[in-house]
């Protein structure tokens, strides 16, 4: 198949790079290396094929509004201003191809988990997705229906003590304890619509639970990332209410303190940044404690469920994806 390169240009430029990404649409394409590739006809059969007058760019233009029938496009000049569109549903690493005369396939990049589930990917692990107008590493939780992971807390070795920016842009190993970013985080949140968070955690002795909440979203920068928790849809509503009691509240860090308890900054007081109130109900971005802590707010804390500020969890992981 050959190598495929990425380079993001706005769409009202003419195509003549291996890449388009459309920042209004939040569509991107990644076009084969070689320009002469056609998919071979036993390969699949389009969802959509057409002839469109103009430039080819209207090809990508018509993929960006039928996103789920185009994952993969190609496109065969047929004249100076006349091309054959043809969508394909499936995603191009699961297509075979041939060399071919004045062809062109695409393949437009996923925005999140869900869509990479949708194009037939369904072992958990790292895949790239297209965020804040770069391709980004994030764990995809499949098993569990196509979740995009946006934190983690399990073995301690990343420091969470951190400031504004490294927060707004995200930190650690996507394999391990890692924060997404709040950038991405919003854009996600804003552009999967009616988006569901799900916050789980696992205790010393073994027991998982999570919640559920539709309707997550924060707001922008500006506004200091102001949460809005969802409305919890899971049955788990004694603990649940922990996470919604923090609804409204904007985020604060070690440099930027934006929490209710005055004089105190609940983000070096506990060495992390959260949606602090005075100064948390739960806490995911704590580090986790080797064992079972007794002491106040040590470790990984969720009293609501553990029934105390003097018991920690094992681990904690957030994730989102669109409501379907």
């Amino acid at each position: 198949m050959g190598k495929y390169n990425l380079i993001f240009l706005s769409v009202v430029l003419a195509l003549h790079a291996s890449c388009i990404y459309a920042r209004e649409s939040y569509s991107s394409y990644l076009r084969l290396e070689k320009e002469n590739y056609t998919i071979k006809n036993d390969s699949h059969i389009p969802s959509e094929e057409f002839v469109i007058k103009g430039s080819e760019i209207e090809c990508l233009l018509k993929c960006q509004l039928n996103y789920l029938a185009c994952f993969t496009l190609e496109i065969l000049k047929l004249g100076l201003t006349s091309w054959l569109c043809r969508f394909y549903n499936v995603d191009f690493m699961k297509l075979s191809y041939e060399s071919k005369e004045g062809s062109m396939v695409y393949s437009t990049t996923a925005r999140s988990c869900l869509e990479m589930l949708e194009r037939g990917f369904t072992l958990d692990g790292v895949y790239k997705i297209l965020t804040v107008g770069e391709e980004k590493e994030v764990y995809c939780d499949m098993t569990g229906g196509g979740w995009t992971t946006i934190q983690r807390r399990v073995n301690g070795d990343i420091d969470f003590n951190r400031g504004w920016q490294s927060y707004k842009e995200g930190f650690g190993d996507v394999n391990g304890d890692f924060w997404i970013g709040l950038e991405t985080i919003r854009e996600m949140s804003v552009l999967l619509n009616n988006t569901l968070i799900r916050i789980q955690g696992e205790s010393f002795n073994g027991d998982r639970r999570f919640i559920i909440a539709k309707g997550f979203y924060i707001k922008d920068e500006q506004k200091k990332y102001k949460l809005h928790s969802g409305t919890m849809i899971n049955d788990e509503w004694d603990i649940g209410r922990d996470w919604t009691f923090q609804d409204g509240e904007m985020f604060t860090t070690q440099d930027d303190d934006n929490d209710k308890k005055g004089g105190v900054n609940c983000a070096q007081e506990f060495a992390c940044a959260w949606w602090y109130v005075r100064c948390f109900a739960m806490n995911a971005n704590r580090a986790p404690a080797k064992q079972q802590q007794t002491t106040y707010a040590g470790g990984i804390n969720w009293p609501a469920w553990l029934g105390s500020h003097y018991q920690s969890l094992k681990a904690m992981n957030m994730a989102i994806k669109k409501m379907t």
